[in-house]
């Protein structure tokens, strides 16, 4: 892989005038933390969802790129593709608008991909470690943001339990990058990933793999369909241990019409692979088949076929 001058990074969101002021101040958290722990050179992009008019202008005066889902449902899949097709980047990286990154997230994330990929020799995707979102007692998430939210002080004491770098003023702290061996359990990347949500990939990643499948015009279950997809067709899923970021996603999934819009997303998925696979999908256990059949093969890239 050559070395990257620029990366990419695609932040998604979608607001309705109607949803609480907690949602836009996540996404300004969300760049803002980008901009303070970044020291890679990066370019951000803000990608648009069918948010209303008034939310754009807003967005509009903060200054970054907008792409924007042209679909007329305004669904994930969708939105993903356009991100995938607009990149210009190799890697890019998709975060969501209720992440916060962390101090030297985007060095390792990028020097980890390009380790992954030398190290396998074929195409990787590279999922970072997601934590609770931290925020200080008065902040707007705590009022409205509902789960997943932790005090600074408890981000701590859970940081010191499972000895995640931490320092008061700065928060968690991502490591330095990993260039070792690489094992389904036990180092600091693992080869043992599963859902497509939020990464760093190349262009020859999807390009193998395919983009996001259209058939899933609901929320839900369509980054699992992807993940299934891209080791069944001998793609990597790795997870890094060592890249650590905030989500809170009851802050802001689930709002507005769109949700509930489109088919039911586990009738997309049976349909598609049958009862069989859904049941060992949600027990776990396909994974862990999907990953076998890898060192099986000796990660020889394959078609779709059963599973």
């Amino acid at each position: 892989m050559k070395d990257v001058k620029e990366v990419e990074i695609f932040v998604t969101f979608f607001a309705k005038n109607s949803f609480p002021p907690v949602v836009l101040q996540l996404l300004r958290d969300c760049i803002t933390s980008i901009e303070r722990f970044s020291k890679y050179p990066h370019r951000i992009y803000i990608v648009d969802n069918g948010s209303d008019k008034e939310v754009i202008e807003t967005l509009e005066k903060w200054g970054y790129p907008l792409l924007f889902n042209e679909n007329p449902w305004k669904n994930y899949v969708t939105l993903m593709n356009t991100i995938i097709r607009s990149a210009g980047s190799d890697p890019f990286i998709v975060l969501h608008g209720d992440m916060k990154v962390t101090e030297n997230w985007l060095e390792t994330l990028v020097e980890e991909h390009r380790w992954g990929e030398k190290y396998f020799g074929i195409p990787c995707c590279l999922i970072p470690t997601f934590l609770h979102y931290e925020a200080p007692d008065d902040h707007i998430v705590w009022k409205e943001g509902g789960g997943n939210v932790v005090t600074l002080s408890q981000m701590q004491r859970a940081c010191s339990k499972y000895k995640i770098p931490y320092r008061s003023g700065t928060g968690v702290i991502s490591r330095k990058p990993y260039r070792g061996h690489i094992n389904r359990s036990g180092t600091q990347i693992t080869d043992d990933g599963a859902n497509i949500m939020s990464f760093i990939t190349s262009h020859e990643f999807f390009k193998q793999a395919g983009l996001f499948d259209t058939a899933f015009t609901g929320a839900g279950h369509e980054d699992n369909e992807m993940g299934i997809r891209a080791l069944m067709r001998g793609l990597k899923l790795l997870r890094t241990h060592s890249v650590f970021i905030h989500h809170s996603p009851s802050a802001s999934a689930g709002r507005g019409q769109a949700s509930m819009r489109g088919r039911y997303p586990p009738d997309v998925f049976i349909e598609k692979y049958g009862q069989k696979v859904w049941d060992d999908m949600e027990s776990g256990q396909l994974w862990v088949r999907l990953h076998d059949k890898q060192l099986e093969e000796r990660w020889k890239i394959k078609g779709e076929g059963s599973v």
